[in-house]
């Protein structure tokens, strides 16, 4: 999720503070030399949460007020708080800025701008640094409340800063934001038959952001709804970008396969969950037997080619609680994930999953690829190695390892093999006698 962020070239984790640039180029320029400052610029609000999700000690979010931006600050500081309440967040006011701290209330914890040094910045310790016609003030350090009301001037409503952590939870969660904003809106408003529709409806006002439109809001009678629907707009226009953002962080843009950074985090909370559950999770991970070959052959479109026809059909072939991930050039895993574990209780884990691994090879070598002419049935195939925790491994790093040394052993066999470890017998040694499947 935060791939893209551009951290200084020393090692943050050696300053006295980590501070997270959301715009502001000019601060950056002023105090990327300074050895007490960890710099990094994120690009968007997503990657501020991101980075703030990295426990690396004292962090300070800077966020520069982007006009042209669809992101809300005072949204991403509410988040920022959620990821982390010590995380201080600060607006860099400009010259033209007319922000009003006495209306912004509680979405900053101060001030800065762009002539603030170093020195301003960490002497405020615990104050947080606020700039007034160009003389530093003190303001004390303050928190969101969730009984404190924020009224938005621009938006006419009155909201409990409650319902922006509550939506905000929602948006990182990814759940949608349409039922909890109509019922908000529902609530201060006192029109209980508010309600949006995809489509115009008689009466029904544009519910729209800079220019993109989001359904209709109606069932206001002779109420006046345009406040209701520019709110309403800002919360769906900034969920429809974090959804956006999140595809774009987690997803591969060739296959559509989960990537290395969504496989990383989803093993790491499955094997959690498996181990408080006492439940079983399965790794098979993969690569292509000579994949380089048909690349040098036949051209990389039939490279890319092999590579979106194999996650089409594992993906097919997998259940729907299942992960596929491309985690490298042509590697690939598959996470056996059952968070309610096998529909059929006296069933075992293993036993399924390794006709599940039987099966993805048989597909992969029957299926024809159309690129690679007359060699395009029968010819790929695939070497890898299925581990299970908790046999294999107590966490994800040794469940990889482990996965890993038998995909080697794979390859030592010959190709159009998969080993398994422990799981395929219980006290059964993989290192002395592996199983796998193959035309051996």
């Amino acid at each position: 999720m935060t791939g893209s962020t551009h951290p200084a070239p020393r090692d943050v984790r050696d300053s006295s503070v980590r501070v997270i640039l959301l715009g502001a180029q000019e601060l950056e320029q002023a105090w990327r030399r300074d050895e007490r400052v960890g710099l990094v610029r994120a690009r968007s609000g997503f990657e501020v949460i991101g980075e703030v999700g990295r426990p690396e000690g004292r962090t300070i979010v800077i966020i520069d007020q982007d006009r042209e931006s669809k992101e809300r600050p005072d949204a991403i500081a509410t988040a920022v708080r959620h990821v982390d309440p010590n995380v201080r967040v600060m607006h860099l006011r400009r010259e033209d800025d007319s922000l009003d701290l006495r209306l912004a209330g509680p979405a900053w914890d101060g001030v800065v701008d762009v002539t603030t040094t170093v020195d301003e910045l960490l002497d405020a310790d615990p104050e947080v640094v606020v700039k007034v016609n160009g003389a530093p003030e003190a303001r004390s350090h303050s928190r969101l409340q969730p009984t404190t009301e924020v009224r938005r001037e621009d938006e006419g409503l009155s909201f409990p800063a409650s319902a922006d952590i509550e939506l905000t939870r929602r948006l990182l969660a990814g759940e949608s934001l349409v039922d909890p904003c109509v019922a908000l809106l529902r609530e201060r408003t006192g029109l209980v038959g508010l309600t949006l529709a995809s489509e115009p409806v008689d009466g029904g006002v544009p519910v729209s952001h800079r220019g993109h439109h989001l359904g209709w809001l109606s069932g206001g009678g002779d109420s006046d709804l345009g406040d209701a629907a520019a709110w309403l707009g800002s919360w769906l226009a900034l969920a429809e970008q974090q959804s956006q953002l999140r595809t774009a962080a987690f997803t591969d843009p060739l296959t559509g396969a989960w990537n290395r950074r969504y496989f990383d985090r989803f093993l790491r909370k499955a094997i959690d969950e498996a181990r408080l559950e006492r439940r079983c999770l399965s790794l098979l991970l993969f690569d292509i037997d000579d994949f380089k070959s048909y690349n040098d052959r036949f051209g990389h479109p039939a490279g890319d080619e092999i590579l979106t026809e194999t996650v089409k059909l594992l993906t097919a072939v997998v259940r729907p609680t299942d992960r596929v991930c491309r985690i490298g050039g042509d590697e690939f895993a598959i996470l056996f994930h059952e968070p309610d574990g096998p529909r059929n209780p006296p069933s075992q884990h293993p036993g399924s999953i390794f006709e599940i691994a039987h099966r993805i090879r048989n597909q992969i070598r029957s299926h024809h690829f159309p690129r690679l002419g007359q060699e395009g049935r029968g010819c790929l195939t695939i070497s890898g190695g299925l581990a299970t925790f908790p046999w294999d491994g107590h966490d994800a790093p040794s469940l990889i390892e482990h996965a890993d040394r038998l995909t080697l052993e794979s390859k030592s066999q010959g190709k159009n093999v998969i080993c398994f470890g422990n799981a395929a017998e219980p006290g059964y040694s993989s290192a002395t006698n592996p199983e796998h499947l193959g035309d051996h």
